[in-house]
Parts: C-alpha cells; structure tokens; sequence
C-alpha cells in the first residue's frame, strides 16, 4: 500500500506531535563505522545533532525526542502554530533570516539583515510565517545542511539520505508515549548500547544526564529536549512534562538502582545541563 502524501499526514497550521524518520541512502552506515570503505564517520552524528538543536532554536518546532543511529536516524516533533501567530512581522523576518540566511559573517553565523533585506522577506512574510511551524521545512533543511556536509568531506555527489522522510501522526498521550519510549530505547534495540545513559546520541542521554544533576534550592520542570528561544510553552507545557516524564523514569530506572548505593558527594557531582530543561526557584 502507497505512504500518503505529507501533506495528508500533517498540516503546518495545527498543532502536532509526529514522529519522522529516513535512513541512508542503501542503508549505508555513514553516521558510523562505513562497512564500504572502513571510514570512521561517527562525528557525523555531532552534525545531525547541532542541525535540530539550532534550527529548534529559531523555528516553533519543539524537538521532543530524537536518536541518530550509524544508518538512520528518529525524530519526535512538536510544531507550534499557535506561537508563530503571536510573532510580528518583523520577529518573522528576522527568524527566517536566521534559518536561511543571504550573507554570513566571517565565522560563519548569519550576518545581521539590512533594511532592504529585511523589506523583502516583508514582501512574502505570510510563507514565511508557515515555514516556521512547518516540519516539512524543518527535516528538509536539517536533512539537506547534513547531506551537503557528508557529501563535500566524501568528494561524492548524489544522494545522501534514501527519501526525503517518513511520518505519522501520534493522535494522543499514549501513542506519544510509546513512541518516545521506542526512540529513547532505540540504540539499545540495535545492540549500540547496554543501557540509556550509554546511548550517547538520544534524548534519553541527555535528560538522564540533566535528571541526576543535583539543584540546591530548586527543581527541575520539564520541557522538550529543544524547542525555539524566547518562545513560550503555554497551557501544554504540563501536558508535555506529563507525557515525556514516564519515558524518563523508564529509560532511569536502571540508573536509579545503580546510583542508589553510591553516596551522595558523588550524586552531587558536576554535569551538564540537558537543553531544554529549566532550573526553577
């Protein structure tokens, strides 16, 4: 039976989780250890990684889940609408200009827009608008930057990733549920990793990080793994932390019993903050 159309799966002006997936062109591990050539391209999950982290910062897509296996990778996402539609014109623009920018500065970051610039983005502000919250723009984007990159460092041409993607509507808490469980999960199903806080390049690895930093004085609240700067969470920000945390003590549940012998000087020691969660007094 023929995959419907996108377009048919999801729609840019409703709010949406979904999960997206694609894999390598001919299943090739170009994400880890090339059984071709014998090259070792796991810094590549590193690209991957930055492409949704950055591109979540600016676009109202919230990054809910994610793993990047040596052939293919998992993304759960959230678009927001709702949120574009409180931006002016002007903040649009300027996001846009962020996402696909006409010049960049000489370390690489996008150059600051001129009025004219500015005035022309303006011009087709309403496409633009859609573009942020759309998740088709959103995987082409961070799908096509990665390709290029592998491509150039490869000297080949020609496809990097099999399909554009593919994707299905979660309608409810527990199809978010089980899908989040089965991407957190997913390193250990291939036989990658022995246990969640070994699986490196997932959301699981990072909350679980975050989860035993010790917070004199605060507590921790929950938010997606990524999600855009300066935007607002709103009225589904509990539904989220509701939704996302049992995956969370699941996926710890392993450390939790590890960690519970292990006294608590070294429970409190240094650790990285996970993006996306937010220390609160």
């Amino acid at each position: 039976m023929p995959a419907k159309p996108r377009s048919e799966v999801f729609d840019a002006n409703e709010v949406g989780v979904y999960h997206c997936w694609n894999r390598i062109v001919r299943r090739l591990f170009l994400f880890g250890i090339d059984w071709l050539t014998g090259k070792d391209c796991r810094h590549r999950k590193e690209w991957v990684r930055e492409q949704y982290r950055a591109l979540a910062g600016v676009m109202a897509i919230q990054v809910l889940d994610y793993t990047i296996l040596d052939n293919h990778l998992h993304v759960v996402l959230r678009n927001r609408p709702d949120i574009v539609q409180s931006w002016s014109d002007d903040e649009v623009a300027r996001r846009w200009w962020r996402v696909c920018p006409k010049r960049r500065a000489r370390d690489g970051s996008p150059a600051e827009p001129t009025e004219g610039e500015l005035a022309e983005l303006l011009a087709n502000i309403g496409e633009y608008r859609n573009r942020l919250s759309d998740i088709s723009w959103m995987m082409r984007l961070a799908q096509q930057r990665v390709a290029r990159r592998a491509n150039k460092e490869d000297d080949v041409d020609g496809r990097f990733f099999a399909k554009r993607f593919d994707c299905e509507r979660l309608p409810d808490e527990a199809s978010v549920l089980n899908c989040s469980l089965y991407v957190d999960l997913n390193w250990i199903h291939a036989g990658m990793a022995d246990t969640p806080e070994a699986s490196r390049y997932t959301s699981a690895y990072e909350r679980i990080q975050a989860r035993w930093r010790v917070f004199k004085g605060c507590w921790l609240l929950m938010d997606p793994v990524w999600q855009f700067r300066g935007g607002r969470t709103g009225p589904c920000r509990e539904w989220i932390e509701a939704l996302v945390r049992p995956s969370v003590d699941v996926c710890s549940s392993s450390v939790a019993r590890r960690l519970a012998s292990q006294s608590p000087a070294r429970l409190a020691g240094p650790r990285s903050v996970c993006p996306g969660w937010r220390a609160t007094n």
